[in-house]
């Protein structure tokens, strides 16, 4: 699921935004002439992998009960769990936007509408794997 909606950013971006220009050599040097629209559909698949990834972690806390809670989420044990999503989202902020790490280690482009197409995913997300669980508590008693 978090694959496929990954997927599907990458390739709004590519080919619904942009031009679906896939560039030539865009993995052995920067090049933002020739691969800019790479850069900024990875950036876009980066954070939306990033953001799915860190949301998994509440997910999987109880695989048949709600996620989003306020009981799940304000228990004690939860405090790790909240620093360290917290952690993820700075240094996903870190590896987007800092000038050189972005470009020439990650090889991607700061994004900036793409982070509504980030929160359509996330809310997506969240309804399919709480319906899952709604579907296991109600129909199948697995």
């Amino acid at each position: 699921m978090m694959g496929l909606i990954c997927l599907a950013n990458f390739a709004i971006v590519m080919f619904g935004w942009g031009d679906g220009n896939l560039g030539v050599h865009c993995n052995l040097s920067y090049d933002e002439d020739n691969c800019y629209l790479v850069y900024r559909a990875r950036g876009a698949l980066f954070a939306t992998m990033t953001v799915l990834l860190l949301l998994h972690g509440y997910t999987c806390r109880d695989l048949k009960h709600p996620a989003w809670s306020w009981k799940a989420l304000t228990t004690k044990q939860n405090y790790y769990l909240h620093a360290s999503t917290l952690f993820g989202f700075a240094i996903m902020f870190v590896t987007l936007y800092v000038p050189v790490l972005n470009t020439h280690v990650f090889r991607h482009a700061p994004i900036d509408w793409e982070w509504g197409m980030v929160a359509a995913s996330t809310l997506v997300y969240i309804v399919l794997a709480e319906s899952w669980k709604w579907l296991r508590r109600t129909w199948l008693t697995i």
